[in-house]
């Protein structure tokens, strides 16, 4: 079963660093092979409420690690998450993220692509609109933000939806 993995909590090891897209990068510590779980995006579980309250904060900041679970909840990285939040975005992403059900409980996981080498960085894709992607200054044909937000679909920064 695909949520195996969550259930068992059998993520790779991971490193922090500077990233050359924004600020500090997720790292991979060894090989990691296409589909296998990358790690799992973790922090407060909050109401789209409190999510666009706190995303007014955290704009001004310009750090922002909001994620959308479903239609009630969003994952809140900022004051409980793990190294997973600071996966940056890219438009050639490495890692899809998936919502998973382990136990009656959604989880989000970050899964490879494809294969990952040894100190390759960690991207998933964020779905920004064009508009998101402007405010947060996207440049066309660049990989990723020059802040480091989320938003959308998967995602979550500014909450522009």
């Amino acid at each position: 079963a695909p949520n195996r993995g969550l259930l068992r909590r059998e993520q790779k090891p991971l490193l922090l660093g500077p990233s050359q897209v924004a600020g500090w990068g997720l790292f991979s510590h060894g090989s990691i092979e296409r589909q296998e779980l990358v790690t799992e995006y973790v922090g407060e579980l909050v109401s789209h409420e409190e999510a666009d309250r706190r995303g007014q904060v955290y704009d001004r900041r310009a750090c922002t690690y909001l994620f959308n679970l479903n239609a009630a909840q969003v994952v809140d990285a900022c004051p409980k998450g793990n190294m997973s939040r600071f996966a940056n975005h890219s438009d050639k992403a490495n890692c899809d993220t998936k919502i998973m059900t382990v136990r009656g409980d959604q989880h989000i996981g970050l899964y490879a692509k494809e294969r990952i080498g040894r100190g390759e960085e960690i991207f998933f894709n964020y779905r920004w609109d064009e508009a998101i992607r402007e405010k947060h200054g996207f440049e066309a044909g660049r990989g990723g933000p020059r802040k480091r937000l989320r938003e959308g679909g998967g995602a979550a920064g500014g909450r522009g939806k």
